[in-house]
């Protein structure tokens, strides 16, 4: 092969070690993450505090934010998600309505 070929076949292997070893980070980051059930014993805003962290170590966009977390909804929370009828245009949209639907009780 030629150099400037090497070069790029070196570039493709490591970018593929790269995306290997980000998503092993992304599976270990997210492993523990608890979903929100909706439940009056879980507190909406300590969930989200934890999932912005996760998601933040992780890197995800603000796109990403969205669509991985309904994977972390459960139970009534799922239930009430489905049944929206209008989606949620941004991250801090579906945030701002899960905290509208699920308030956290006074401590």
């Amino acid at each position: 092969l030629a150099n400037g070929a090497l070069a790029a076949v070196h570039l493709f292997i490591v970018a593929l070690k790269m995306a290997h070893v980000d998503a092993i980070l992304l599976q270990t980051i997210l492993k523990d993450l608890t979903k929100f059930s909706g439940s009056q014993q879980q507190h909406v805003n300590d969930w989200l505090l934890t999932i912005n962290q996760k998601f933040d170590a992780c890197e995800l966009t603000e796109p990403q934010h969205r669509k991985w977390a309904v994977a972390f909804l459960s139970d009534e929370a799922l239930k009430w998600y489905t049944r929206q009828l209008i989606k949620f245009e941004t991250w801090n949209d579906l945030q701002n309505a899960l905290r509208d639907n699920f308030p956290s009780a006074p401590e």
